[in-house]
């Protein structure tokens, strides 16, 4: 069990690492091709696809679907996950078909209203109605990705995922290149959101021929059923959405693509931090059903109090080296035009530090409809605050209110968000005092490297965050591990060494 969440874990930190870092790279030379306002105007051209603010609008078909395909891999149930795949198809494309409809109306009036520069808003309309004809196809595409997700698949999952975003990088250089405006760079993106979709239904369609998962015909228990879950997790999705991708749109509305591309450079790295760590947590979904499905209570709380513990032991030291590192993180990726901002990255970094030792429990209970309630009702008050605060200080501190808002928020919500996910997977206390020694060593290792090298090089700053994270995260896990494990893993590097060095 726990071998293969591993295997599932590592491929999917090497493959997400590949997809971000493409993410990573090409900001600075979209920054310098089209400046920090056709920066914004790039992202805002992402805000109505399944992956941004239109996400919440697939009524979690994705989710669903693994839910479906793990529960009949334990039961062999595959025609009443056949019959709920079939009632997910016909909520994404009537969902997607109403979403594709008052884009395509309204492409021209969404221009003006995200303050789009004049001379760009007919070629900013015209990709959004490519994304409106594409919606349908792109929101069916989540039910494949579901399907796979369910059938523990990963590798063919991440294929599509870097395949993706190498096509986008490898276009987006020749496009600067070419001395390409930016609306052909929202195109390039578009064309490598549809790859990944292909892809996934490709990918897809086999697992279920090979799997005899046909769609039929459902009954009103199934349809029930399903209708049930997509409350459920609408309200979640909205709640996601709102939590992390209303900053862009509200800036676009209230300020402009210049505010949206300052603000997105800034927290990038903690977006791209947070999202390894959710899609991390993600593999360990399709194990967490199938492990409730079979009653495996002991199971399931020794996965949480694992999982929980080694995401955070692994994520936590680099987190916290690059809270203390943010100012040359910023100058080295960006340069000194943005430098003096650093201090927000700092800040940000909060969110996915805080969100990590969450995000493996909470991943495992989205097998547990009453559970997902009320970790619902907590993100719902989480993202009032959030909202309040930030729309309060933007007139004084634009765009970095909401910074302040996310991060606020978080430290209010998350000891009730922990401890709920303590409770419903019936760990020990022994988590709380574990991610405490984590957090506390962490912070005064990285505080120590700090006042080492006050000005670190770019070779510095890569082995401080490498080299010293990596080495301090292995200490803490030789600390976790019990003493006879201990010795085992040793006397097999040792011999691993031994091998390699004959």
């Amino acid at each position: 069990m726990f071998a293969a969440l591993a295997r599932n874990v590592a491929l999917t930190g090497i493959a997400y690492f590949i997809v971000s870092l493409v993410g990573l790279l090409l900001a600075p030379v979209l920054i310098a091709a089209y400046g920090v306002a056709g920066y914004g105007q790039i992202i805002l051209a992402r805000i109505f696809l399944p992956s941004a603010a239109f996400g919440f609008l697939d009524l979690g078909v994705g989710e669903n679907a693994t839910r479906l395909v793990a529960t009949a891999r334990a039961k062999g149930s595959w025609p009443t996950a056949g019959q709920g795949i079939a009632v997910l198809c016909i909520i994404s494309l009537a969902t997607s078909i109403v979403a594709a409809c008052a884009i395509a109306l309204a492409a021209g009036h969404i221009s003006g209203w995200l303050s789009i520069p004049s001379a760009q808003q007919n070629g900013f309309a015209s990709v959004l109605r490519i994304t409106a004809a594409l919606l349908p196809f792109l929101f069916l595409s989540l039910i494949a990705e579901g399907i796979i997700k369910g059938f523990e698949n990963f590798g063919q999952l991440r294929s599509c995922e870097v395949a993706s975003a190498l096509t986008f990088g490898g276009a987006t250089l020749m496009l600067v290149d070419g001395g390409y405006g930016a609306n052909a760079i929202c195109l390039a993106f578009l064309s490598s959101v549809t790859l990944r979709a292909a892809m996934a239904t490709f990918f897809a369609f086999g697992l279920c021929r090979a799997n005899s998962l046909r769609l039929a015909q459902y009954d009103r228990s199934v349809r029930q059923d399903i209708f049930a879950w997509s409350r459920t997790m609408l309200s979640n999705k909205i709640l996601g959405v709102v939590q992390t991708q209303m900053a862009s749109p509200l800036l676009g509305l209230l300020v402009g693509p210049a505010a949206v591309g300052l603000f997105d450079a800034i927290v990038r790295i903690p977006r791209f931090a947070k999202s390894i760590f959710a899609l991390t947590s993600s593999t360990v979904v399709p194990l967490a059903a199938r492990l409730q499905a079979g009653d495996e209570a002991g199971a399931v709380s020794k996965l949480g109090l694992v999982g929980t513990l080694t995401a955070f032991v692994l994520f936590a030291p680099v987190t916290i080296m690059a809270m203390a590192f943010a100012e040359p993180i910023i100058h080295h990726w960006l340069g000194r035009a943005i430098e003096p901002y650093w201090y927000w990255l700092s800040l940000m970094l909060f969110v996915p530090l805080l969100s990590v030792s969450t995000s493996f429990g909470g991943s495992m209970l989205l097998a547990n409809h009453a559970a997902v309630k009320r970790l619902n009702r907590l993100a719902t008050i989480q993202i009032i605050l959030q909202i309040g605060v930030s729309l309060a200080l933007l007139p004084f501190v634009s765009p970095w209110s909401f910074v302040i808002g996310q991060v606020a928020s978080m430290f209010v919500i998350y000891p009730f968000q922990i401890n709920l996910i303590r409770r419903e997977l019936a760990i020990g206390s022994g988590l709380f005092r574990w991610l405490s020694i984590i957090f506390v060593s962490s912070l005064g290792v990285a505080l120590l490297c700090r006042a080492s090298v006050p000005e670190p090089g770019l070779i510095d700053l890569v082995l401080i965050l490498g080299g010293a994270s990596t080495v301090w995260t292995a200490a803490l896990i030789a600390l976790m591990i019990k003493p006879d494990q201990r010795v085992r893993v040793f006397k097999r590097l040792w011999s691993l060494l031994r091998v390699r060095t004959a």
